[in-house]
């Protein structure tokens, strides 16, 4: 995204397992999508195995959990609502992605420069 002045940034750092906690998030963000207000995602911490390519993992002991379906469904459909790539913030990409995904330092991120920054 050039022009970052009229974009919200949304930082995500909840884990595939907290529950409605991430589905709300995301929610929210696809309704901003949606009325055509521009969204750049960041992706942190736990959040991060949300971005996973996981298919029927049933593994009780996985260190990377499945998200819930319906929000694996809305992950899916970032592209549509123009929200790729989505960044992800302080490590190396994950091996497999759902989605589009570039590796940025958040620290280095003007978070002045966007219109407003969320964070859940």
């Amino acid at each position: 995204m050039s022009d970052t002045s009229q974009t919200v940034l949304a930082i995500i750092s909840a884990s595939p397992l907290s529950g409605h906690h991430l589905y709300e998030a995301l929610s929210a963000i696809m309704v901003l999508a949606t009325y055509g207000q521009a969204v750049q995602l960041v992706f942190v911490g736990d959040a991060i195995q949300s971005l996973q390519h996981r298919v029927g993992s049933t593994d009780l002991q996985d260190s990377h959990p499945t998200p819930f379906k319906s929000v694996q469904a809305m992950i899916e459909s970032f592209e549509f609502y123009d929200l790729v790539p989505v960044w992800v913030a302080g490590q190396t990409l994950p091996a497999s992605t759902v989605v589009e995904c570039v590796a940025v330092a958040l620290d280095q991120v003007r978070t002045d420069q966007f219109k407003a920054v969320l964070t859940w």
